[in-house]
């Protein structure tokens, strides 16, 4: 008789379990179900929306259920929710940050593919939601998104008799000879503040824009393995070089196209002046721009797209909600993460921000408004990547544009240090 290696025992060991734990689980937490006279107590909720808003929103709540939210500032929610789960008095559920999970993923609860299949995740959420993933579960339950748009300025492209905004990159390389003011020592308007890091507004959101438009995912996440892609050649273009070429040909003085320098504010204080033609930013800003500048005239258009490119991309933030693994009501956290991001609640929320949400359903509905059909459509088309680490990939984007400018590398060289530093950020990660 064949004997059992010591491998062999200790997998069956582990496999046997593994299906006892899931098995206590299963008992302890059972699946949430639809019926109303089941009583899912109380669910704790921290977050960084306004309180008058999620209050409102969950107002009419289902009789079955109570939510409490509490608001935290952004700049505190981790601090503080790390603490909490510390000390075992931390929520049950949390709205992860817009553009945030990785670094919660550790106390998050994934939801189980057998409370929420795989299959009718993806067919509930837009694509962006796929970063949620991971193996064993969803890590959360995407709420709203927060895509990036063109603002411009409607005074400026009037008085050179454009009367349509570009929606392809290249239409900025005829635009910007004619539209921008310059002498030979000022730029006095811009007409696309690109090619700068320290003043462009969101630079390493819109770089990572224009490299994932070019054909480069960055970082992908496939159920929770993380791959760096950042300039993997298609058909005959690196991404890459492409995207970075394009965005530093407009910080280039000996060429026609020059419109933005380091001298300037930052690219959102010129729009906000009425100096610049375009500004590139997020959905949420837009009532900031109107407060700041009563007496600008402006509208919101999508982001403009590659030449010939068969996909529409715009980069997107996104925040969902988590179960957290020391919840003293799993099954009632479950139930709430879904009925929050669903239906009615994540409507008023959607209404109450100003920005989409998440639901395919939902976003298939008419919005009203002037921005909303935009901020719609853009949140449909919205991508972004796993950040792990925001303060060392910001500094690698950073590094990469300031190299070039100072002509210490090529493009060609900076991207390959570029590659080679994200490689290091997530090989640090999955190490950790």
């Amino acid at each position: 008789m064949k004997k059992t290696n010591t491998f062999q025992t200790v997998l069956m060991v582990v496999f046997g379990f593994s299906i006892m734990v899931a098995v206590v689980l299963f008992a302890l937490f059972p699946k949430p179900s639809d019926d109303p006279e089941i009583n899912y107590g109380v669910v704790k909720v921290w977050g960084t929306l306004p309180n008058t808003i999620v209050k409102e929103a969950i107002d009419d709540i289902e009789a079955n259920i109570v939510i409490v939210y509490e608001q935290k500032r952004e700049t505190s929610l981790w601090s503080e929710l790390v603490g909490a789960l510390a000390s075992d008095y931390g929520p049950d559920l949390v709205i992860l940050p817009y553009g945030k999970f990785i670094d919660y993923r550790k106390y998050l609860y994934p939801v189980p593919y057998s409370y929420f299949s795989e299959r009718d995740y993806r067919d509930t959420y837009v694509d962006q939601a796929e970063l949620y993933l991971a193996e064993e579960g969803e890590l959360a339950l995407p709420l709203l998104i927060d895509p990036m748009v063109m603002y411009w300025n409607k005074e400026i492209f009037s008085s050179h008799a454009v009367s349509m905004v570009p929606t392809i990159w290249d239409q900025f390389k005829t635009l910007a000879p004619s539209m921008t003011i310059r002498d030979d020592i000022k730029i006095k308007r811009s007409t696309i503040p690109f090619g700068q890091y320290a003043n462009v507004t969101h630079a390493k959101d819109i770089i990572s824009m224009l490299i994932m438009q070019a054909g480069a995912p960055i970082v992908s996440a496939d159920k929770g393995v993380l791959t760096v892609n950042v300039n993997e050649k298609i058909d005959s273009v690196y991404p890459a070089t492409a995207a970075i070429e394009f965005f530093m040909e407009f910080s280039n003085s000996a060429l026609p196209t020059y419109s933005w320098n380091r001298a300037l504010p930052s690219s959102k204080e010129m729009f906000i002046s009425g100096e610049s033609a375009v500004y590139f930013g997020y959905a949420s800003e837009v009532e900031e721009i109107r407060k700041t500048n009563p007496h600008l005239i402006f509208d919101v258009a999508m982001v403009p797209q590659v030449r010939e490119s068969g996909k529409k991309l715009t980069y997107g933030r996104m925040n969902g909600i988590a179960v957290l693994k020391k919840s003293s009501n799993i099954t009632g956290s479950l139930y709430a993460a879904r009925l929050i991001t669903s239906g009615k609640i994540a409507e008023k929320l959607s209404q109450g921000l100003n920005l989409p949400p998440a639901h395919r359903g939902l976003l298939a509905q008419e919005p009203g408004g002037i921005d909303l059909p935009v901020f719609y459509d853009s949140a449909i088309i919205s991508k972004s990547w796993p950040d792990p680490s925001p303060n060392e990939t910001n500094k690698i984007f950073e590094d990469t544009i300031e190299g070039i400018l100072s002509s210490r590398y090529s493009v060609d060289i900076a991207v390959a240090g570029m590659e080679r530093q994200m490689k290091q950020v997530i090989s640090q990660f999955i190490g950790n």
